[in-house]
């Protein structure tokens, strides 16, 4: 891309990306250094670990509640509006888990103690 910009010949840029890619095979050449099974297996342990990780960061990322629309939104507004959005997002999901509590301790608890009570 600076090679692009240069106001030189077509014929110097041609030298220049000549040079550079003769240097680039020169040190691609050179001997690589032997590595000991162990770190070999490590390193490649390491990297299909952090993978499989990303892969299911990814998966959670994409198969989140409105995660699609709110991209969608985000890409016509701006990360502002997208944010507001990710907040009514956490309120909706917040809003679910204290209503279903309150199900559970107000409605259905008082009366499974009423049909016990009456039971006995």
């Amino acid at each position: 891309d600076a090679l692009r910009e240069l106001t030189k010949s077509l014929k110097f840029k041609k030298e220049v990306k000549e040079r550079l890619t003769l240097k680039q095979r020169s040190v691609r050449r050179a001997s690589p250094k032997r590595i000991s099974f162990y770190k070999s297996f490590k390193y490649s342990f390491r990297m299909k670990w952090f993978r499989f990780k990303e892969s299911l960061k990814s998966a959670w990322r994409d198969y989140s509640l409105w995660h699609r629309s709110i991209k969608d939104v985000e890409g016509m507004y701006g990360t502002s509006v997208g944010s507001y959005f990710h907040f009514l997002k956490s309120l909706v999901l917040l809003n679910t888990v204290v209503a279903f509590i309150t199900y559970v301790l107000l409605l259905l608890l008082p009366l499974l103690l009423l049909l016990l009570a009456t039971t006995h």
